[in-house]
């Protein structure tokens, strides 16, 4: 008999069951144990790839907003400009439009519009 058996019959019946359970258990622990780790490694890519997504649409919203309101100083400045030309007097008609593009009766309606418009409650 080689030394391994001897060793092994040192134990009785009941203390080798006990230890095939005791190890068959500890094995379906780390399988469990592994199979959890494999699908949280699945989920923490996911996790990360929409987590960088939802980075990537904040910069962009920040972008077209931080565009939107220079579009929208601009335009206020463009209005104020206007207006400040209508209360002073200085209207010049043709010179709100681009050089040409209405007749001086369409361009006066216009005028009349708005400041009737600016007069209104």
């Amino acid at each position: 008999m080689t030394r391994q058996y001897k060793r092994l019959e040192a134990f009785t019946q009941t203390k080798r069951r006990w230890l095939r359970r005791v190890i068959s258990s500890a094995i379906e622990a780390f399988v469990a144990m592994r199979r959890a780790l494999l699908s949280l490694g699945s989920m923490m890519a996911r996790v990360e790839a929409m987590e960088h997504r939802q980075a990537e649409d904040e910069a962009r919203q920040l972008t077209v907003q931080a565009r939107n309101d220079e579009n929208q100083a601009r335009n206020e400045e463009r209005f104020d400009a206007i207006f400040k030309a209508m209360d002073d007097g200085d209207f010049p008609l043709q010179k709100v439009f681009y050089d040409g593009q209405l007749r001086l009766t369409q361009t006066r309606r216009a005028y009349t519009r708005a400041s009737r418009l600016r007069a209104s409650p």
